[in-house]
C-alpha cells in the first residue's frame, strides 16, 4: 500500500471535520473516499462529498441524532450537520452479481482494504482520513498521475458484476481526458455483450456524461472500437467519419438539449425521428420539445428563413443553442447581433398580444366560436408583420372594423 500524506484539505471537506472527529472519538475510523476525493487530486471542482467508516450503521445514528435512513440496506447514514446533508457509508463487502448490476447481498466489515477493494476503477479506489493521509492500495494515485483508468484488481471480474462500469469507464475518459489500461479495455470489450442487462435509463445517464466531457470524441471512438454502439438505440452506422471530424474537438457541451440537437443535426441519430429516437432514450416531453424546437431553427436558417419567421413562437434559449451550432457546425459568424431578429419582435407568442378573446367577447361584439379564433391569429400575423401596432385600442377598432 501507498501512503501520502497532503498537509491541507479543501473548504468542502473541512466543514465535515465536526462529524469525522466525532467518530474517531468514539473509536471509529472514517476517510473521505470517491469521486469528491479523485477530482480534488486533480484540481478540479468538488461538490458533494462521500464518508467511509468502520462503524456500523446503527453506531452512526446513535452518534448523530440529526440523521435519516438513506440507503441503510447498503450501510449509508444520512447525516445533517449546519444544514448539510453529508452520507456516511460502512466499510462493505458485495455478494455475488447475479442481474450484473447489482450485488444480491451487502456485508459489513470492518476493514478499509476490504471495503476498497469492491470499488470499480482504482482512481476511485483512494481513501484519505480526515489528518490527509491518502490510503492507496491499489495504484490509484500513479493512474491518477498516469492519466490511466484501470479497473481494480480483476477487471474481467470488475465489469462481470456491474456492466454499467463499461459505460463508466468510457464516460471517464471523456470527463478526464485519461486513457484505458490497455487490459482493462481489452476485458471491456470481451465484456460489452452484458450491457444487454443495463436499462436505457443508467445509459442515457452515463452517455449524457460523457459528451458534457473534453474528450467526447476519443470516448466515441471506444464506443466505435468496442461495438457498443448497438446497445445505443436508433444510432446510425453511417455517420462515423462526420461526428470525429477534428472541427468538432474542441466543442465542449453543457446543455442536454443542445447536446442532442448536435448529434441528430449530424445524423448521428435520424433527424426525422427526433421524437421516436428520444422516447426510446426514455427522455422527457420537454427535452424532446426543445430538441425538436432546436432542430428546426437550425433547418429554416439553412433554407434561407429569416425575420421573425425565423424567430416566432422559440424559447431565447433554443435559439441560443441553434445559433451555437450554426457558428460550430456551418461556421457561421453569427454574433451578439443576430439576436436583435428575436429582441425587435414585437410579440414572441401569440399570448403577447395586447388583447384577448375575452376582450373581443366584451368590446367587439364577438361570439365564443371559429370566428373569435380567427380573428386572434390575424392580429398575430398582422403585430409580426407591423401592419398594426400591438395595443389594446387599435386591435380593438381594427376588430370592430371586420364586423
Amino acid at each position: 500500500m501507498v501512503k501520502k500524506k497532503l498537509d491541507k484539505l479543501p473548504e468542502l471537506f473541512k466543514k465535515a471535520l465536526p462529524l469525522t472527529k466525532k467518530l474517531q472519538s468514539h473509536g471509529f475510523e472514517v476517510y473521505f473516499v470517491g469521486g469528491s476525493l479523485r477530482d480534488w487530486l486533480l484540481n478540479e471542482p468538488i461538490n458533494d462529498l462521500d464518508l467511509a467508516t468502520n462503524a456500523l450503521p446503527l453506531e452512526v445514528k446513535s452518534l448523530f441524532p440529526h440523521s435519516f435512513d438513506t440507503g441503510i440496506q447498503h450501510g449509508t447514514v444520512t447525516v445533517v450537520l449546519h444544514h448539510e446533508n453529508y452520507e456516511i457509508t460502512t466499510f462493505r463487502t458485495d455478494g455475488d452479481y447475479l442481474d450484473h448490476r447489482h450485488p444480491n447481498s451487502v456485508k459489513f466489515v470492518r476493514n478499509l482494504e476490504e471495503d476498497l477493494k469492491r470499488r470499480d476503477f482504482t482512481i476511485n479506489a483512494l481513501a484519505m482520513s480526515p489528518q490527509g493521509e491518502i490510503s492507496d492500495y491499489y495504484g490509484g494515485l500513479a493512474d491518477l498521475n498516469n492519466k490511466i483508468i484501470r479497473c481494480v484488481l480483476n477487471p474481467f471480474e470488475r465489469f462481470n458484476e456491474d456492466a454499467l462500469r463499461i459505460f463508466r469507464a468510457i464516460r471517464f475518459v471523456s470527463q478526464l481526458n485519461f486513457s484505458l489500461d490497455p487490459i482493462t479495455k481489452k476485458a471491456l470489450i470481451k465484456k460489452v455483450p452484458l450491457l444487454a442487462n443495463i436499462s436505457i435509463e443508467r445509459i442515457h445517464h452515463e452517455f449524457i456524461k460523457m459528451m458534457k466531457g473534453v474528450a467526447w470524441q476519443k470516448s466515441f471512438k471506444l464506443i466505435y472500437q468496442a461495438k457498443i454502439d448497438q446497445y445505443m438505440p436508433s444510432i446510425q452506422p453511417s455517420f462515423k467519419t462526420q461526428i470525429l471530424e477534428n472541427r468538432f474537438s474542441k466543442i465542449v457541451f453543457h446543455d442536454e438539449a443542445e447536446i442532442w440537437s448536435f448529434l441528430f443535426i449530424l445524423n448521428v441519430f435520424p433527424i426525422n425521428q427526433i421524437s421516436k429516437v428520444l422516447n426510446q432514450w426514455k427522455s422527457s416531453n420537454s427535452l424532446i420539445k426543445n430538441v425538436q424546437e432546436i432542430c428546426n431553427f437550425y433547418q429554416n436558417y439553412e433554407t434561407g428563413l429569416r425575420d421573425y419567421q425565423l424567430f416566432y413562437g422559440l424559447k431565447l434559449s433554443n435559439i441560443k443553442i441553434g445559433t451555437f451550432l450554426l457558428n460550430k457546425i456551418n461556421n457561421c459568424k453569427l454574433g451578439e447581433s443576430f439576436l436583435d431578429g428575436y429582441n425587435n419582435l414585437p410579440i414572441h407568442q401569440i399570448s403577447d398580444l395586447a388583447i384577448s378573446g375575452k376582450d373581443l367577447i366584451q368590446f367587439a361584439n364577438f361570439q365564443p366560436g371559429k370566428e373569435l379564433g380567427k380573428m386572434l391569429k390575424l392580429f398575430e400575423n398582422k403585430v409580426l408583420k407591423r401592419e398594426i401596432n400591438n395595443n389594446k385600442q387599435d386591435l380593438i377598432a381594427y376588430a370592430r372594423s371586420q364586423k
